[in-house]
Parts: C-alpha cells; sequence; structure tokens
C-alpha cells in the first residue's frame, strides 16, 4: 500500500526535501542549508523525519526575491 501523501492543486500537502528541491530547481543540500539557516519553515516527525510545506515555503522565500529594473 501506498502511504505516500496525495497532492492536490488547493492543498500539496508536507513533502520531503528531495520533492522542494525539484520545485525550485536546486540541489537538496539547498534546501537542507536554507532550512539550517532559518529560511524555510519546516515539520519534524521524530529524529529524522522532516517535511517541508510547500506554500509555506514559497511565502517565506518571497522576501529574498530580488527584482532587477
Amino acid at each position: 500500500m501506498n502511504t505516500q501523501l496525495q497532492s492536490t492543486a488547493s492543498n500539496p500537502g508536507l513533502v520531503r526535501a528531495e520533492d522542494l528541491a525539484k520545485r525550485y530547481d536546486v540541489h537538496p543540500r539547498t534546501i537542507w542549508a536554507w532550512k539550517d539557516a532559518g529560511r524555510l519553515p519546516f515539520y519534524r516527525f521524530g529524529r529524522k523525519c522532516v517535511r517541508f510545506d510547500p506554500a509555506a515555503c514559497d511565502k517565506a522565500l518571497e522576501r529574498f526575491h530580488v527584482a532587477f529594473v
């Protein structure tokens, strides 16, 4: 039985760092670095299980957006 979280357009659910890395087109190590730096909100389930809310991460990363004029 597949126990992965099901995603929908309105509620993508919680995702792993690897999935978030694909979303932003970066290496998974970059996601972990951003998490450790406090740039990304995350949920910890136990000692090793970490998941990210893509919508919350989008909002958190908006403050680092640089507009070129």
